[in-house]
């Protein structure tokens, strides 16, 4: 039994290695990474160029009391005023990387009364999860601002003031999760299918369904090498996120779903299709179909019940779920475990499609 298991992974391991090799060598995967670095630092790099000379300062003030006279107009003050406190709290947890309000200020009650005697005002500071790291710096450059212009010592705490975003209002919620998801799936989907597409050309998987190797064998191999992708593609994501990062657990769930969903799709596309345009073309129908379900949710388009019923349960949503977890104070293990059944689900039935359709070329 023992060699048996043992000669059975290294065939495995034999043909996945070669796998991500090839992928390597064809530079496919380095595409896609740069076009994800491309896509998800753009806006940062954008609004970096295009940086405010007066950084915005959120203010609330639970007292409703009038804002300072001196601070109406202040050229090196920029204020944005709310009316309430889940507003606040709303705006400063959804910004980060240099987009958006990032410190939030809570004056005094006894406000007036500091302004009057002189003496120095201590404001409740708070920032973004994402920008803990530079609150004292977001904190004391907005101080000085204010001393200047009330003329006075101004002190902003910040310490342990970090508000984490919910899941419909976190990093990588909206497009941006969207951006996310089509970019990791679109990882298996084309290098994969194109993997398996130069071997049918080169008969090397002709060969190797002669071969010892068992169809088992051959598409557990496929699904490591893809998901050896994706595990890349995903770490970008997450670095290029990295100090947004909430729930690790989350992210490693996700990452884990996105593999298993990717590699069988691109598993199938690979085995039914003979041609690489017609696996190309393919490509765009499936990504357009798993993602459709995922842009409804998103943007809350009005769909027939029976189908707002099934769409909570679709793989794309399902993983966009995960995802928003990662980045936010939200995340259940319950609601995780559903999220993944749901893909697990589906991916099973396509790699049970995988296995059927390789047996028929076998025979």
């Amino acid at each position: 039994m023992k060699p048996r298991i043992g000669n059975s992974l290294y065939v495995i391991g034999t043909i996945a290695l070669k796998d991500i090799a090839d992928a390597i060598k064809n530079h496919a995967l380095l595409g896609l990474i740069l076009a994800l670095i491309l896509m998800l630092g753009f806006p940062r790099v954008i609004n970096l160029i295009l940086e405010q000379p007066a950084p915005p300062l959120l203010w609330y003030d639970a007292g409703s009391e009038a804002l300072p006279s001196s601070l109406e107009g202040a050229a090196d003050v920029d204020l944005r005023l709310v009316d309430s406190m889940e507003e606040f709290e709303q705006i400063l947890s959804s910004s980060g990387y240099n987009v958006g309000v990032e410190l939030g200020v809570v004056p005094p009650d006894d406000l007036e009364q500091r302004l009057a005697s002189g003496e120095q005002i201590t404001f409740d500071g708070y920032v973004s999860w994402i920008n803990r790291d530079k609150a004292e710096r977001l904190a004391a450059e907005s101080a000085a601002s204010l001393s200047e212009a009330l003329n006075q010592n101004v002190r902003i705490e910040t310490q342990g003031n970090y508000l984490i975003p919910d899941a419909n209002s976190g990093l990588l919620s909206g497009m941006n999760s969207l951006t996310a998801i089509t970019i990791t799936l679109m990882t298996g989907l084309t290098v994969l299918p194109t993997l398996i597409f130069e071997e049918k050309q080169s008969r090397t998987m002709s060969v190797l369904l002669v071969s010892p190797a068992s169809i088992k064998e051959i598409v557990t191999a496929k699904a490591i090498a893809g998901g050896f992708y994706i595990v890349v593609i995903s770490a970008v994501v997450f670095g290029l996120n990295l100090k947004g990062i909430v729930h690790w657990q989350a992210a490693l769930i996700y990452t884990a779903g996105c593999a298993i969903l990717s590699v069988a799709i691109a598993l199938v596309l690979g085995s039914f299709f003979e041609r690489q345009q017609e696996i190309m073309g393919w490509v765009g129908v499936v990504m357009a179909l798993t993602l459709a379900p995922m842009f409804v949710d998103l943007v809350g388009i009005s769909v027939p019940t029976p189908l707002n019923n099934i769409i909570p349960w679709m793989p794309s949503v399902a993983l966009s779920d995960i995802l928003g977890s990662a980045f936010s104070a939200d995340f259940s293990w319950a609601a995780a475990a559903a999220d993944t059944a749901a893909v697990t689900a589906v991916s099973l039935l396509l790699y049970g499609l995988v296995i059927w359709r390789m047996r028929q070329q076998d025979r």
